[in-house]
């Protein structure tokens, strides 16, 4: 359950996040009351393992994250448009879709955000 890692990992114990579809389900195809709840509390999960510094990173064909922002303190963030010469691995019904990396820098302790 990547919204209770407690008995996985320790506060600030991560360095990188990788997460492949995982928010993407949680923002874009069910848009309930539970999956709101749900969303909330895998991007304070995320926030709550990694460390000051940490890498969240996010693959998705959507331009942009949503709601993540209120979620964490970041220190940067900032998204890379991804090409694939053969058509992309993410996106079953839309072979050449546009794939975007988005990097989400977890504020270090004392920093402005």
């Amino acid at each position: 359950d990547a919204t209770d890692l407690k008995g996985l990992f320790g506060d600030g114990s991560l360095h990188l996040i990788v997460d492949k579809g995982l928010s993407d389900t949680l923002q874009f195809r069910a848009r309930t009351k539970e999956t709101r709840e749900l969303r909330n509390r895998l991007f304070a999960e995320v926030s709550r393992v990694l460390t000051d510094g940490g890498l969240y990173l996010v693959l998705t064909s959507k331009p942009r994250v949503r709601f993540i922002r209120g979620a964490a303190a970041w220190e940067g963030c900032w998204r890379e448009t991804l090409a694939s010469p053969d058509g992309a691995m993410l996106v079953g019904d839309r072979p050449h879709a546009t794939i975007y990396l988005h990097v989400f820098v977890k504020a270090r302790a004392g920093a402005a955000t």
